[in-house]
């Protein structure tokens, strides 16, 4: 296994420092504050060791990356803003610290899987969760997810949506899947 340098502030190199590598070309910005040398292609394990690099060793065992952060592992595109995280109602979080968002929720029966180590939200979940607490901002993640889904997957998701209880959000979801989900 080859081993992917990714560099932060204050290892080895200052934020100023990295700032100016990236002005110049040297290196390009992953996610947030981790970098990586301008030719390292765009891969699904150079996210995840990105994502990795930032969570705090709490969040990290405790924790599944949601939302809009789950596209961007899955999928790629654009990283978001804010790493989004789902944490177990059961386990209450502290302060998040800086560039986290906190979700809290009862994580029984909430399709997890391990992306190249990172602990994530299953694509169709993720599908889901946008589908049903997203906004209308959200939409282009929700777009780009659905296109990352297979065929199986597809119809995992309305299976799932449609034994959903009710509860707040599911029409929306139901709206927004019917809309974009090819029959």
């Amino acid at each position: 296994m080859t081993t992917v340098p990714l560099l932060r502030p204050g290892r080895p190199f200052r934020t100023e420092e990295l700032a100016v590598m990236t002005r110049d070309g040297v290196l390009r910005r992953v996610i947030q504050d981790v970098h990586v040398a301008v030719g390292m292609p765009e891969t699904l394990a150079l996210r995840a060791l990105a994502l990795d690099a930032l969570l705090d060793p709490v969040y990290r065992r405790r924790a599944l990356v949601c939302r809009a952060t789950a596209v961007w592992l899955h999928v790629g595109g654009s990283p978001p803003a804010v790493v989004d995280v789902l944490l177990d109602a059961r386990r209450r979080a502290k302060r998040a610290p800086p560039g986290l968002r906190v979700h809290e929720t009862v994580c029984a029966g909430v399709d997890a899987a391990v992306v190249a180590g990172v602990l994530t939200t299953s694509l169709p979940q993720t599908v889901l969760d946008l589908a049903q607490y997203g906004g209308t901002e959200d939409l282009p993640l929700l777009r780009a997810a659905i296109r990352g889904l297979t065929p199986d997957a597809r119809g995992q998701v309305r299976e799932r949506l449609a034994d959903l209880p009710r509860r707040p959000g599911r029409t929306v979801a139901q709206g927004r899947l019917d809309a974009l989900l090819p029959a």
